[in-house]
């Protein structure tokens, strides 16, 4: 997965991004401490934040430490892809709950493909995954908000066919 973070970037900008994709939490926590902004940088070319590196690549240390420490567990890249959708891309089910775990939105869809985590999960055959997010989709909440999407999408086809038929 190549992150585009070298070109036109710092030396430590890319330590920082090389840090998270190899999931060395040492590195990390030094970089952090010594510049707290780092958490809010992406890379160049496909706004890949830390977040999202470590989620793809499994790092469940980098990924707690970067929620602990504020980070928006539902940032996008340029694809609007979160982080979770990287998980259960990559089926780093550990990354995927422990995002839940956050409140990552699972309801958001990205813009390449108009695909949410769910779609990924199942798309990749990540059945792990697919269970840690239909196990979240059964709080109320999302439960909730899922069904009103479900009505929203039903009444949309039945005015298009009965405008259609006109």
């Amino acid at each position: 997965m190549g992150h585009g973070a070298s070109c036109g970037r710092p030396s430590e900008e890319v330590d920082f991004f090389g840090a998270a994709q190899s999931g060395d939490l040492a590195r990390l926590s030094a970089a952090v401490s010594s510049r707290p902004s780092l958490l809010r940088r992406t890379t160049l070319f496909d706004r890949l934040s830390a977040l999202h590196i470590a989620a793809a690549h499994g790092h469940l240390q980098v990924v707690s430490m970067a929620l602990d420490l504020c980070v928006e567990p539902d940032a996008v890249n340029r694809h609007k892809q979160t982080a979770l959708m990287l998980a259960a891309m990559h089926g780093r089910t550990e990354c995927v709950r422990r995002l839940l775990d956050a409140g990552a939105n699972i309801l958001m869809f990205d813009s390449s493909h108009g695909r949410t985590c769910l779609h990924y999960a199942a798309y990749y055959g990540h059945s792990d995954c697919l269970r840690a997010i239909l196990t979240a989709a059964r709080t109320a909440p999302v439960s909730q908000s899922w069904l009103a999407l479900l009505l929203r999408a039903a009444i949309a086809r039945r005015k298009r066919a009965a405008a259609a038929a006109r």
